[in-house]
């Protein structure tokens, strides 16, 4: 089962890449994986995808397959070594995200897994990177 979901893990990002999305409709991975949509859930199960890949129910009653992009942060834990400061919020991509109406702790769809977030958290303050 490793070979399959390692090749199942890397034919999902292909297709994401290739069509530039971050969503693609269930029924549509079923019929090009020719998988039903029980093994596709079982599939997007296994721990070397479910970080990514994530099964998703619309509210029209249908299921997509949403790619989360994980940053890594150069080999950096997120740690007490990194100066965050609250007070300061310029620049929040939160303000300008299309998925805020979604995004809560606990969702899908979160400030805790978000790549833009997370990145916009841990950047140095504007004053150091210009020295």
């Amino acid at each position: 089962m490793i070979a399959i979901t390692k090749e199942f893990k890397q034919l999902l990002q292909e297709m994401f890449n290739t069509r530039g999305v971050t969503e693609i409709a269930a029924d549509d991975l079923v019929e090009v994986l020719t998988v039903n949509f029980k093994e596709l859930e079982k599939l997007l199960r296994d721990e070397t995808v479910r970080d990514e890949f994530k099964l998703l129910k619309a509210k029209d009653g249908s299921y997509f397959v949403k790619r989360f992009l994980i940053e890594r942060l150069e080999g950096k834990s997120m740690t007490s070594t990194f100066m965050i400061q609250w007070d300061n919020i310029g620049g929040c991509p939160c303000f300008i995200c299309y998925e805020l109406d979604r995004c809560n702790v606990g969702n899908p769809i979160s400030s805790v897994d978000c790549p833009l977030f997370t990145k916009w958290l841990f950047s140095k303050p504007k004053e150091e990177e210009e020295k």
